[in-house]
């Protein structure tokens, strides 16, 4: 793919052939001009443009839900610490979609300098890291910003778990299986509740105070 201008062009990632965007189409659904597959397009970190399906028949109905809320001012930043990268793609177009600006951490340490550097508002993460558990990224990232929210994800939970998240207060603990679309749905639900464009740096810890175990999708 060609690196981010006034004008790109992508390839469709449903049928192949190339289409020509602005850069305003960066992370918003559409739909193919040739084969009418939906697709996101999106920045990776190195400047060049990629693209990505929409799976389902309801992703691009979900995608547009999610353009309609009011979107947070675009200093909001939300830091997914994920390795790989399929994995990664899928959580942070939800994000992205939803307004916040995506930040990608591969490991604790690079979420830690993100999060000193962009006070994000949200953390997404796997609990299982290259250099430490979610759990110990959790301790220090409360440490760092009391009113952070912070949300986990792995294959599954148990009560031990939802003990260790309350005690780490880790707002919500999601499970991979589905947890893009959990986080769409819930991105939704989080910004309509704020009833502004902007999300003030209190608004997501008050709105996330419930219980883990309420907010476990396992």
């Amino acid at each position: 793919m060609h690196a981010l201008s006034a004008r790109m062009v992508v390839d469709c990632p449903v049928c192949g052939r190339p289409l020509e965007l602005d850069s305003d189409s960066l992370w918003h659904a559409m739909n193919c001009a040739h084969c009418g597959g939906g697709f996101v397009a999106y920045e990776r970190p190195n400047g060049t443009i990629g693209a990505s399906k929409l799976h389902g028949a309801g992703s691009l109905a979900r995608a547009n839900r999610l353009l309609q809320v009011s979107a947070p001012a675009p200093s909001t930043v939300a830091v997914v610490v994920e390795p790989r990268d399929d994995v990664f793609r899928r959580v942070a177009i939800q994000a992205a979609l939803a307004g916040l600006r995506v930040l990608r951490a591969r490991n604790a340490v690079d979420a830690l300098t993100l999060t000193v550097r962009h006070r994000p508002a949200l953390i997404v993460s796997n609990n299982d890291l290259p250099d430490q558990s979610g759990w110990l990224l959790a301790a220090k990232l409360r440490w760092l910003d009391p009113s952070l929210a912070i949300w986990l994800y792995q294959a599954g939970w148990t009560d031990y778990h939802h003990g260790l998240a309350r005690y780490l207060r880790v707002d919500r603990l999601l499970c991979e299986e589905n947890v893009a679309d959990i986080l769409a749905d819930r991105i939704v639900e989080l910004l309509a509740s704020s009833g502004d464009t902007k999300v003030p740096d209190q608004a997501m810890p008050a709105v996330l105070s419930r219980s883990p175990r309420d907010q476990c999708c396992c």
